[in-house]
């Protein structure tokens, strides 16, 4: 199995993008890798069961290195009995759990009343999280050897339970503390608690986030197509990601894709006639052929990664009202959960989500939004003369069941003008989503540019 997973690391890694001819490995867009999905050994043992439903083949072999860790800390049976001794003077061990004979289980099966010491519980975390860093070296060290030197680790904090938090935190195995918090939301621009400001760590200092060592938000469950969320308003998801996680002063936030097959084309687009037909769409989180939601995520990437938006201090109150349904505003940010917008504005980008027609004013530019769905638009300065402007509307309604794929009906256009202060419009191109030039408009007047459909991405040059 080791030699399989090894393989099949460096068939991952070694995979070349057919556009680009980059190896994954030396990819810049792969923000880390992690070896195991939301599992490790003592939640496979202690929440899971797993070592009860092993093959015999492979249990023998779970059993003979707990037994091996056992006696090389204790020796003896009677000294492990010693130290599984519980308060009331009761052996640690029953008597068919015999050390030299390899007959000591992870859990045995034991009467309802019958409570093992807390020292028994320990030694079988400790073996566990043994078990899981010999692992991840191995791995770790695997990545390294096929080329890739960036983030690895084991898993998630989602199994880190019954305190192997503290032990992952010091370890230099986890570089990084990783978080899948799938947090439901039911409509993104009425409800945030997709950014929960909690977390299940407790941390060492009166921040949150302080955990002395980087902090990532890795995955999303917005659009999974479930009555608890809302799968158009996964178009605004990347921005509310980028604001709020800028805010807390996380220091990553990645989005990945499931269902990443080699089957599903680069060059897919939604024109393609098969995904046009009724009951043909991209599952919920297929992003590598969602072109809406990639467009707002580079946009608000590069708005996360700019660092523009500065971190609440860990005492300030606004953090713990993140979770909800909350307004917050600093000088940087508006946000209004009942009026269901969002807006941004730092040195080099103005952003707006809302579902509604708008108007927004910053002292360098002004929006006038007028069409009525999901909304979505991402101003940024690339340089004195020129900006780039990302405006994404509606793709695909609702749909009643996780399983059903999203399809792109209804298809709607961010419409409306943005106008720009003290300075004139010399040329205004509309660019394809390749980023290829599509055409161009005409200025509405001098200063103002016109938001057309059919497309979602400008090129502004000022005079």
């Amino acid at each position: 199995a080791l030699a399989l997973r090894k393989e099949f690391a460096g068939q991952f890694l070694n995979l070349k993008n057919p556009r680009s001819g980059v190896a994954l490995k030396d990819d810049p867009q792969l923000m880390m890798l992690e070896t195991v999905n939301e599992k490790g050994m003592h939640y496979f043992i202690r929440h899971h069961q797993g070592h009860k439903k092993l093959p015999e083949y492979f249990a023998a072999k779970l059993g003979k290195k707990w037994h091996a860790f056992l006696k090389k800390k204790y020796k003896t049976r009677d000294r492990l009995a010693a130290a599984w001794a519980v308060p009331d003077s009761r052996e640690g061990l029953l008597p068919n759990e015999i050390l030299a004979e390899g007959t000591v289980a992870l859990e045995p099966v034991v009467e309802k009343d019958y409570a093992f010491s807390l020292k028994r519980r320990e030694d079988l975390l400790d073996f566990c999280f043994q078990m899981d860093t010999d692992h991840q070296k191995t791995m770790a060290d695997h990545y390294r050897g096929i080329g890739y030197d960036g983030i690895s680790y084991l898993t998630d904090f989602w199994c880190w339970m019954d305190g192997l938090d503290g032990r992952w935190i010091q370890n230099d195995l986890t570089p990084v503390l990783e978080d899948h918090a799938y947090c439901r939301v039911h409509d993104v621009f009425r409800s945030a608690d997709l950014i929960a400001a909690r977390s299940k760590i407790t941390a060492p200092g009166a921040n949150p986030f302080d955990f002395r060592k980087p902090y990532a938000r890795t995955e999303t469950r917005n659009a999974d197509g479930s009555g608890q969320n809302v799968h158009w308003s996964r178009v605004a998801n990347p921005l509310y990601y980028a604001v709020y996680s800028s805010l807390i002063g996380r220091d990553g936030v990645c989005f990945h894709c499931w269902y990443m097959a080699q089957c599903n084309s680069y060059d897919f687009t939604m024109d393609q006639p098969s995904y046009r037909r009724e009951g043909k769409g991209v599952s919920g989180g297929d992003c590598l052929r969602d072109i809406p939601w990639q467009m707002v995520y580079r946009a608000a990437g590069r708005l996360y990664r700019s660092g523009e938006i500065p971190a609440l201090r860990g005492d300030d109150p606004r953090l713990g009202g993140l979770p909800s349904n909350a307004d917050i505003q600093t000088p940087h940010i508006f946000r209004s959960a009942q009026e269901g917008v969002l807006t941004v504005r730092t040195d080099h980008f103005t952003a707006l989500a809302v579902d509604h027609p708008y108007k927004f004013s910053t002292p360098k530019l002004d929006m006038d939004i007028t069409s009525d769905k999901c909304n979505v638009v991402i101003v940024e300065k690339l340089s004195e003369k020129e900006h780039e402007i990302t405006a994404v509307g509606m793709a695909g309604d609702s749909v009643p069941t996780p399983k059903d794929p999203l399809v792109f009906k209804p298809m709607t256009w961010v419409t409306g003008t943005i106008t720009f202060k003290n300075a004139k419009v010399k040329s205004i191109q509309r660019l394809n989503d390749k980023n290829k030039l599509q055409g161009t408009v005409d200025a509405v007047d001098a200063s103002s540019v016109r938001l057309v459909k059919g497309t979602r991405l400008y090129r502004v040059e000022l005079e």
